[in-house]
């Protein structure tokens, strides 16, 4: 019996230590610093977010589609760059998976939030996945055929015409790779939609040789455009095809060579 009174009354403690903790926390003024990068690096959404008055407390970054929370993380990760703004240990920073969903027919917007305090203010808190159109800061597009093991493509400042965007690639919603677009595409000069050094190329991983379809998306890193023919399925037919068209595109060179030395040797 002794015991039985023993443990009530070390519940009763709990529940009135976690009371005055939760009074505490809505009575102690709230002045919340939390920023989402503007830049997407490495498929990820970066930030930080810490409590100016409690630093001890550790906050949840959620982020959310239409008020329906797709994620949340801890504001746990270190963040030295960032000691001229967090205070030590530095460790406030948060990293979010980037979302890839369909937005061919309407833009995809995503909101962050602190979990704890959802009316505090995020600087650069909403983020929109848009498709390339007339009004874009940057236009572009993949080439609509898969050329060999290659994903090939183009992108410019719509302003200036100007390449080295940085560009995301994802594959089935997974972070791929990053890429400049600065290579040489002379049909895009010639064509007036950009300078020559505006493309890419990213060759696709052996375990995508699969049989199964797939889906590739490419994002400007800064301005979250997605560019044109991407979120398209492909298929391992369609890797095929773009083999055969760069075998043949290669015997093409090699017999234009061949022509080449043969005509100057008759010379």
């Amino acid at each position: 019996m002794g015991i039985a009174i023993l443990g009530r009354i070390k519940a009763r403690l709990k529940n009135n230590s976690a009371a005055v903790q939760e009074a505490g926390r809505q009575t102690q003024p709230c002045a919340i610093s939390c920023k989402l990068e503007t830049e997407i690096r490495y498929g990820k959404l970066r930030g930080w977010a810490y409590n100016v008055h409690n630093p001890g407390e550790r906050l949840t970054v959620q982020l959310c589609r239409d008020g329906e929370v797709l994620q949340e993380v801890l504001s746990c990760r270190p963040r030295p760059d960032l000691a001229h703004v967090i205070p030590t240990p530095f460790d406030y920073g948060f990293a979010i998976s980037l979302p890839v969903v369909d937005c061919r027919k309407s833009p995809a917007i995503f909101s962050l939030r602190v979990a704890e305090y959802p009316d505090a203010p995020v600087k650069n808190g909403v983020v929109t996945l848009a498709m390339c159109d007339k009004d874009s800061v940057v236009r572009g597009a993949c080439d609509k055929q898969l050329n060999g093991r290659f994903i090939n493509g183009w992108a410019v400042d719509a302003a200036t015409g100007q390449g080295g965007r940085r560009l995301v690639i994802m594959i089935d919603g997974n972070f791929l790779t990053e890429v400049i677009a600065d290579a040489p595409r002379h049909d895009i000069a010639k064509a007036g939609l950009g300078e020559v050094n505006c493309g890419f190329r990213v060759r696709l991983p052996k375990y995508f040789f699969n049989g199964n379809s797939h889906v590739v998306m490419v994002i400007d890193s800064v301005t979250k455009t997605v560019l044109d023919n991407t979120g398209v399925k492909f298929s391992l037919a369609d890797i095929k095809n773009g083999l055969e068209r760069e075998r043949s595109r290669l015997a093409g060179e090699m017999y234009k060579s061949y022509l080449r030395h043969f005509k100057g040797k008759m010379a």
